[in-house]
């Protein structure tokens, strides 16, 4: 049986400054005072715990410490303790938990609700504009760049897509849309999404409103090449980073407020705020927070929503016309808010299914 005193060697635990200086020793003493079998182990006494012990030292943790900062703290400290006692021991072990955020409830009346509300409807009287450009040959903009723009607008101020790593996952999803897209009765959007400079680190699955769906459809696999197109660096061609995507986009997106406009629109950045904004009073607060990119969240896999419904099996690519099958669904729509909905919002650990 190895053992292994993590703390006779405290500067390989990958701590922060503060945490180091602040919280280390005062876990250690903690550790001493109410002996445990993880906390011997981390002193070098007792040989690998077992996850019932894990459990023991996180209940004691929180039950005996009453500051949650501490406490989230103190849980912090013991993962990269373990995590380092189970490296040198060559060990797999179960670590720590940390403490989950606080709930923060958003308030859109923090804000100026009333700005935000006719920034939205400024931008979905220039959407309305633009779909019905699309209809024209020549409308002083490129057609690729006027389906980009109207896609993006509708996705945020009817589709819902407020964070940034959202919104930059269905860019990089276009190139490869039809492969992406599947119908249960509804348009279905497979999507990769980035989160913390990890790509494609979280996977969703999006049923888009109406418009959006149907703008989705008639777009081009090469209608992001410009945003997505890569970058010079050192010599090199390299790919480019949802950040560079995002500023692109703005840039888009700036190219529509032209004359009389300029002045009553906002850019994106600004647009996804408001937006964000108006949806808190309308929709559930979790659904915002998602949209937000919050919390990640993975979505149920291609296959398991085709069982959920076995008399509409996930088609393997997309309709064979879906220009058609957009519109039909758009006449066929009341209340656009009934369909900001997604598939695989976590609770708990459970995935669960909102239609």
């Amino acid at each position: 049986m190895r053992t292994f005193d993590v703390f006779s060697q405290d500067k390989r635990i990958n701590l922060t400054p503060t945490e180091r200086t602040k919280w280390l020793e005062s876990l250690k003493q903690f550790l001493r005072k109410n002996p445990t079998a993880v906390g011997r182990a981390l002193f070098g006494e007792l040989g690998p715990w077992s996850k019932q012990d894990l459990r023991t030292i996180e209940t004691l943790i929180t039950s005996k410490v009453e500051s949650r900062a501490t406490i989230s703290a103190f849980l912090s400290v013991l993962y990269e303790a373990a995590r380092l006692w189970s490296v040198t021991t060559e060990q797999r072990l179960p670590l720590p938990h940390f403490l989950p955020p606080e709930r923060q409830f958003d308030n859109p009346f923090q804000t100026d609700y009333a700005t935000a509300i006719s920034v939205c409807e400024q931008w979905k009287s220039k959407l309305a504009k633009s779909v019905n450009l699309l209809q024209k040959p020549n409308t002083g903009h490129s057609q690729r760049d006027l389906r980009m723009a109207a896609f993006v607008i509708s996705a945020i101020v009817y589709g819902q897509v407020f964070g940034a790593p959202f919104l930059v996952g269905l860019i990089r999803a276009i190139p490869n849309w039809k492969r992406r897209t599947f119908a249960i009765g509804r348009i279905h959007i497979e999507l990769t999404i980035a989160r913390r400079g990890v790509a494609d680190a979280e996977q969703r699955i999006w049923l888009p409103d109406a418009l959006t769906a149907t703008l989705w459809c008639r777009l081009q696999p090469d209608d992001a090449a410009e945003l997505l197109a890569p970058v010079h660096r050192d010599g090199e061609l390299v790919p480019v980073n949802d950040a560079a995507v995002l500023r692109r986009m703005g840039r888009l997106i700036n190219g529509f407020r032209t004359g009389m406009d300029r002045k009553a629109l906002v850019g994106l950045e600004k647009l996804r705020q408001c937006a964000r904004v108006v949806a808190i009073p309308e929709c559930a607060p979790t659904l915002v927070a998602y949209n937000n990119n919050a919390f990640p969240s993975e979505s149920l896999r291609r296959h398991d929503v085709g069982r959920l419904f076995p008399g509409h099996p996930a088609l393997p690519q997309a309709l064979s016309d879906c220009r058609v099958f957009g519109v039909q669904r758009l006449e066929a729509v009341q209340n656009m808010h009934n369909l900001h909905r997604f598939v695989g919002i976590a609770d708990n650990g459970n995935s669960l299914i909102k239609l």
